[in-house]
């Protein structure tokens, strides 16, 4: 009935249904008595709307990132140096405002579920697992950011390019170009063009997973600890930001990826989150 139909809606990762099966479902971490599971959620949205808020509201503080029109996370007239801790600041950011933004809305579906339809708390597990802890890429993509576009991945990139022939390879690859994909056409659909960086950094980080396989299988070992977080957060605080020619490491100055710089530059921050 309606119940079974709001289930299916909302369960974007298919935990219970078949095609989910095998996917990574984070640890509840909250009570499973339905009253302290409410309060605890409750206490999470509040927290969550509070993180939001303060991260919107600072990366409004900057002249171009904060309006409309948008504008870069590099100001050019600052000193090289300070010019790549504000624009690292800014990038974290963002991606701690996504998270916060993502656990709000999720948490208020979940509270209307439980309340309203009589599900158990156990069947709304978080949708994230502190990314930020993650030592491989993998670990990082699979596991501990949220999984509520996996299946839209793999049906418009990942299982089209297996069924070619390309076996993982092609799962992968295409799984990773079905996302860069969807988060530039994103933008596209709000009226603010195409920018083939955050494509091709979603396609190099597909390579880069591809990378950690190879590894595994020349070295019979994982990439993992400290190495491992080194390597992660290099590929999303140095290669998640454009490379671009002031940049002294010449290789990476070749290299034209970006997601967050290109998104503020089309005005991501400047739209109105939380009135």
């Amino acid at each position: 009935g309606l119940r079974d139909a709001i289930e299916l809606l909302c369960a974007v990762r298919g935990i219970g249904w078949d095609f989910g099966s095998g996917i990574y479902v984070p640890p509840l971490g909250r009570p499973t008595e339905r009253d302290p599971w409410i309060r605890a959620t409750l206490k999470s949205i509040v927290v969550s709307f509070l993180a939001l808020d303060f991260l919107e509201s600072f990366l409004k503080l900057w002249p171009g990132v904060g309006s409309p029109t948008g504008g870069s996370i590099f100001f050019p007239t600052l000193p090289p140096v300070q010019r790549y801790i504000l624009s690292t600041a800014l990038h974290t950011c963002t991606g701690f405002a996504f998270v916060a933004g993502f656990t709000m809305c999720y948490d208020l579906l979940a509270l209307g579920a439980v309340i309203l339809v009589n599900h158990t708390p156990s069947s709304w597990p978080p949708g994230w697992d502190a990314p930020w802890l993650s030592t491989s890429l993998h670990e990082l993509w699979a596991r501990r950011w949220h999984q509520f576009l996996r299946q839209t991945f793999l049906v418009f990139g990942g299982y089209p390019l297996a069924l070619l022939g390309f076996g993982r390879v092609g799962l992968v690859l295409g799984s990773f170009t079905a996302s860069g994909a969807f988060h530039d056409l994103g933008m596209y659909f709000m009226g603010n063009g195409l920018d083939s960086r955050v494509f091709f950094f979603f396609f190099t980080q597909g390579i880069l997973v591809i990378c950690e396989h190879a590894f595994r299988k020349v070295t019979g070992r994982r990439v993992g600890g400290w190495p491992g977080r080194v390597w992660v957060y290099f590929s999303i605080f140095v290669l998640g930001q454009p490379l671009g020619t002031s940049i002294s490491l010449c290789w990476l100055s070749l290299t034209p990826m970006c997601s967050v710089d290109s998104w503020h530059n089309r005005g991501l921050a400047g739209g109105l989150i939380i009135p």
